[in-house]
């Protein structure tokens, strides 16, 4: 499992609170649930690419003892 970010839990405690007044019978909240829930997934993805972009540049970097003059 991914790791969420702060802003990917705020998204997924959003579409739950959404989901049970959808429950309840305020069917408008079931749309805004699915756009919290893809909210959340987008904001996991663009960490899942921060993440590989930082290990990529990492990887790439000469070692400390190679001298480039």
């Amino acid at each position: 499992m991914s790791r969420l970010t702060g802003q990917a839990e705020y998204c997924r405690w959003q579409a739950t609170i959404c989901k049970q007044k959808a429950s309840r019978g305020a069917r408008e909240y079931a749309k805004l649930a699915r756009h919290w829930a893809t909210l959340a997934r987008k904001f996991e993805l663009a960490e899942q690419i921060s993440g590989f972009i930082q290990w990529n540049a990492q990887r790439l970097e000469p070692p400390e003892y190679f001298d480039a003059r």
